[in-house]
């Protein structure tokens, strides 16, 4: 009977032991979590390749199989699932620091990540590995009605929305999606739902769309988001026959300045009518500022009276 031997690629720990017997420094493996939807950042130590320029440096980042990030002699590249969103800065490079960044965590993110680099020869020297976990993120959100609520989905894979109304603890699934469309057979759905940008977009919200929503992975089952949602009614619009605070406080001020006005206008007028009635005696009595002053405003009345023809013209301009 013939023998079959089967050959693995073996792990990073197998390598990391097999180096520590052979007298190699060994690079221990670090444990990172970050939220699902945040950014998060690897460590990768590259004082190994102090002295190499960038221009005959070649860095890899790679996942279970994956490549993720690499920068071959200056030239960047990016694995398929990581485009837009897997950097390590040139700044961060020339300071031999080889860190990882991605941005928008997605779950399929999680998994072993492990850094590399060489200086023009055949095999690549291994740096350091991280194992990256993604959690879950839970919020709650209080929109109006009629507005309308997004569930980012955090992957491409296939999920399953589950709703639970307000006051009930058991979960309904809703709607699913899978590349990109979403279908929703339940009452109230087919309409309102649509998915663009990696989030699904439920519409028109009413009362009865209050409770927790959990976005969950399709083939594992495991929770990706949940978000509580509480619907309020639109404010009512102020009445007609109401004028806002605000007016009332205008007119009124408008209403005391008018007021002060007339008064003003009045007093002015009855000192023209007093200064013209004194001139006008001075002139016809020469003694007035001598005579009694009943005498003098007696006859001074009296010949307003007569004169009134001569000073009511000059008294209205």
């Amino acid at each position: 009977m013939e023998r079959v031997i089967a050959l693995h690629r073996p792990s990073s720990l197998c390598i990391s032991v097999l180096l520590g017997v052979l007298g190699f420094k060994v690079v221990s493996s670090t444990t990172v979590s970050v939220s699902v939807g945040d950014s998060v950042t690897l460590p990768c130590d590259g004082a190994a390749a102090a002295g190499i320029s960038e221009e005959k440096l070649y860095i890899q980042w790679k996942s279970t199989e994956r490549d993720v990030w690499q920068s071959i002699y200056g030239s960047i590249s990016l694995g398929r699932h990581f485009e837009g969103r897997a950097e390590v800065p040139r700044e961060r490079i020339r300071q031999r620091d080889f860190s990882l960044t991605i941005n928008s965590t997605l779950l399929s993110d999680e998994g072993l990540y492990e850094c590399y680099y060489k200086n023009g020869g055949i095999y690549m020297k291994f740096l350091g590995s991280v194992q990256l976990t993604v959690t879950s993120v839970s919020k709650a959100l209080s929109l109006q009605s009629g507005a309308a609520l997004s569930l980012p989905l955090f992957t491409a894979e296939p999920v399953e929305v589950l709703f639970a109304a307000a006051g009930e603890g058991a979960s309904v699934s809703v709607c699913a999606v899978e590349r990109g469309a979403a279908s929703c057979p339940g009452p109230g759905y087919e309409h309102r739902v649509s998915v663009q940008s990696g989030s699904l977009t439920l519409r028109s919200l009413t009362a009865a769309d209050q409770g927790n929503y959990t976005v969950r992975d399709s083939r594992t089952n495991r929770t990706i988001s949940s978000v509580s949602v509480s619907v309020s009614e639109e404010d009512p619009s102020p009445s007609a026959s109401s004028p806002p605070a605000s007016a009332v406080t205008v007119t009124a001020t408008v209403a005391a300045v008018c007021v002060s006005l007339a008064a003003v206008t009045a007093l002015i007028m009855w000192l023209k009518r007093k200064t013209l009635l004194q001139t006008l005696c001075l002139k016809h009595y020469p003694g007035y500022e001598k005579t009694a002053a009943q005498i003098i405003e007696a006859n001074c009345l009296e010949l307003g009276k007569k004169s009134s023809h001569s000073w009511k013209q000059p008294l209205e301009q």
